[in-house]
């Protein structure tokens, strides 16, 4: 069989391979869209988020608030209460929460509103303080015009105070109103009814306990700009072998999900990718490559490796899913201060992860991303040329970027979707191999079992 047809059958296989995985891809991103719609209720401005939270039976119990009297932008909310907002807090110089507090149940029960003034320490400038600490307050008096049963007003200076004994402590000096019911049981009480009437807050619990587990496994790629390194020189080409790839071997096609075994840490490595295939015999980056030889990059996009057709039993099928295409470019992203403002910012999504630096140099230098953001359980709102989103991940903060024009919008939705929904898939995959891990355990204890009653 000549060379020629040998092309052919290998693009006829690609081009066959790369549509099922777009159309694996599309119905990701349609299950990931569904998912949102049919999740639990979510808030994306502030004043609807304060009168949520100022309903008794409001499903969100609080709502963290940039200090910008104007916007009135809302950082964070949620049901999940004081231990909740701990985990969102942090993200500007001073916030102002909103929070009721339900203690005890039935007739006994009594609810507070309290108004909190946030004050973060750390990476904040005396300016960023300052400019805070002006708008504070009247976002205060704002909050106050929605809370008509009155109000508590307390300060917290950092998140390793925001807990629940000393949230109660607070509120004692401040009031001594049903002080004998304000007690640290009759809030976790009243915050576990809460849930029960609201099943959806226990599921969201869940989930970000599973991103937690799954973020161990998965982690954060490098910045695409970083070109993985080599894990070893590869071969040099014999003279005795063929330039071209005339028999008929077996190879992995470009795109498709493997496991390599590395000769340096001597073990599979079970996120590989197969990056490049080559046909002839070349010279790649200094590289002497053989015929039929495959680039496959692992180690989470850090390494890679040239696998000649002579070497075929290190690389082996994967079932994990491909990743969709990568995609990169300028956003704003929106801070916080006395008034609202937009700072542009380089932003990858790849992998799963929306990540940002200061600049692309940054990105390129290799230096640690601004923030990061893994898209599981995305939910996503498009406000005009702004997309407000948060995640499983996210701490229950709600994230806001901006676009130029309507079709970088659409370009970035599409791309957020796809990637919520290879998390998705991701997520699927770890959870198969896990249960087929213990099905294995309980198959081999039954066999010892038998074997020993033998």
């Amino acid at each position: 069989m000549t060379s020629s047809v040998h092309m052919q059958e290998f693009r006829n296989r690609r081009n066959t391979k790369l549509l099922a995985t777009e159309k694996k891809q599309k119905e990701a991103a349609e299950r990931a869209r569904k998912r949102a719609e049919q999740g639990e209720p979510i808030f994306y401005e502030g004043k609807e988020a304060i009168g949520e939270v100022a309903r008794k039976e409001g499903i969100w119990n609080w709502v963290l608030l940039g200090p910008d009297p104007e916007e009135i932008p809302l950082v964070s909310g949620g049901g999940g209460g004081i231990e909740e907002m701990n985990e969102a807090m942090g993200q500007h110089a001073q916030s102002v929460a909103l929070i009721r507090a339900a203690f005890g149940v039935g007739e006994e029960a009594t609810t507070k509103f309290i108004i909190v003034q946030v004050k973060a320490s750390g990476r904040f400038t005396m300016q960023e303080r300052g400019q805070a600490t002006t708008g504070a307050p009247q976002v205060q008096k704002e909050i106050e015009k929605s809370v008509p049963q009155g109000s508590l007003k307390i300060e917290m200076g950092s998140q390793e105070e925001c807990t629940v004994a000393n949230f109660v402590a607070k509120l004692l000096e401040v009031s001594a109103d049903d002080a004998e019911k304000m007690t640290e049981e009759g809030y976790r009480v009243a915050l576990e009814e809460h849930k029960k009437a609201n099943p959806f807050l226990q599921k969201q619990e869940e989930k970000q306990e599973q991103v937690k587990e799954l973020l161990v496994a998965v982690q954060a790629p490098p910045s695409a700009a970083v070109a993985p390194e080599p894990e070893a020189q590869p071969a040099e080409a014999e003279e005795t072998e063929p330039s071209k790839l005339r028999d008929k071997v077996k190879t992995f096609q470009k795109g498709e999900m493997v496991e390599v075994f590395s000769s340096k840490t001597n073990q599979w490595m079970v996120d590989a990718e197969v990056v490049q295939v080559v046909q002839e015999a070349c010279v790649i980056d200094n590289f002497n490559v053989k015929a039929g030889s495959m680039k496959v990059v692992y180690n989470n996009g850090a390494r890679f490796k040239w696998v000649a057709p002579s070497q075929i039993d290190n690389i082996r099928a994967s079932n994990r899913p491909r990743p969709p295409d990568s995609h990169m470019g300028m956003m704003q992203k929106e801070t916080h201060n006395w008034i609202t403002q937009w700072h542009e910012r380089y932003f990858e999504l790849q992998r799963g992860f929306l990540q940002w630096w200061m600049t692309e140099k940054d990105a390129k230098g290799a230096v640690a991303p601004n923030g990061s953001l893994y898209l599981l359980g995305l939910q996503l709102k498009i406000d005009g040329s702004n997309l407000k989103m948060r995640s499983d991940n996210s701490n229950q903060v709600i994230y806001t970027f901006r676009v130029e024009d309507e079709e970088q919008s659409k370009a970035w939705v599409d791309a957020l979707w796809a990637h919520a929904g290879y998390c998705g898939d991701v997520k699927d995959f770890f959870q198969v191999k896990q249960d087929g891990s213990q099905m294995r355990k309980e198959l081999l204890t039954m066999m010892a079992t038998r074997k020993s009653h033998k």
